[in-house]
């Protein structure tokens, strides 16, 4: 016979899983009368709390939970959006210009609040399979959370990279280096990027390069917060809403009694 204290367990850890998996937000980037080539709305995916929402945009939305305290910032040349042709996937944001080194996608989430990536697709356009120098995702100091060397996509279905316990932080950039691909780099399109909003845990005020620590080497990651659009707790020393310059006498003060 089954051990009750065992089903109970599983039963509570499936019943989490479903609620974590109907409070995702899926960017499926799907818009009444889209057209190819049609440039991205930087406001596509901000503060979901409907799909669609007010300017047409559809979503994969859940039944318990929204996003309304995350945006999202395509940083491409020329963010564009492209119907088919990119595999099996519909609707992909892709970067237009070729020769172009990388594009990335951006996800931020306002102060007390972290965003927990699950996955994302990724295609080549036109059918053939194209290997990119890496795929990378950063935290708003630049500190590395995952990397893909040598990423072999997809071009006649697609390529997954699913997280199984998400990948968290504050500020989540999914980048992907083109380069090599020369003027095939707008051959790349990325569709389903699917993520949860989750309050943040606790963190060490100025470990901004988060080795849990608080000491010199940190310096760099908090100049890459400083000279970014990214919030990071860590860096944010004076305890107002955003990292700015008047973080920056607290923080070598902060240095100075380690």
């Amino acid at each position: 016979m089954l051990n009750r204290s065992i089903f109970a367990s599983a039963f509570f850890s499936l019943f989490c899983l479903a609620l974590a998996a109907e409070g995702q937000v899926v960017l499926t980037f799907d818009q009444s009368g889209i057209g190819n080539g049609s440039g991205i709305d930087q406001a596509y995916g901000d503060r979901v709390v409907i799909s669609p929402d007010t300017n047409g945009h559809e979503y994969g939305i859940g039944g318990l939970s929204t996003t309304e305290n995350i945006e999202a910032s395509y940083n491409a040349s020329e963010p564009k959006l492209w119907t088919s042709g990119y595999g099996d996937l519909t609707n992909v944001y892709y970067d237009e210009v070729d020769f172009s080194t990388a594009f990335s996608l951006t996800l931020r989430a306002d102060k007390g609040f972290d965003v927990n990536l699950i996955g994302f697709d990724v295609a080549a356009f036109g059918g053939s399979d194209i290997t990119v120098e890496k795929i990378e995702i950063k935290d708003a100091a630049d500190n590395l959370l995952w990397s893909q060397d040598s990423a072999l996509i997809s071009g006649s279905t697609h390529t997954s990279f699913d997280f199984a316990q998400g990948i968290s932080a504050n500020c989540v950039t999914i980048e992907i280096d083109l380069t090599g691909l020369g003027g095939a780099s707008d051959n790349i399109g990325i569709d389903n990027v699917s993520f949860l909003q989750q309050t943040a845990g606790p963190f060490l005020l100025g470990d901004c390069n988060l080795d849990g620590g608080v000491n010199f080497q940190d310096i760099p990651s908090f100049i890459s917060v400083l000279s970014g659009s990214c919030y990071l707790d860590e860096a944010n020393i004076n305890d107002d809403i955003a990292v700015n310059f008047s973080d920056i006498p607290p923080f070598i003060a902060l240095l100075m009694n380690q």
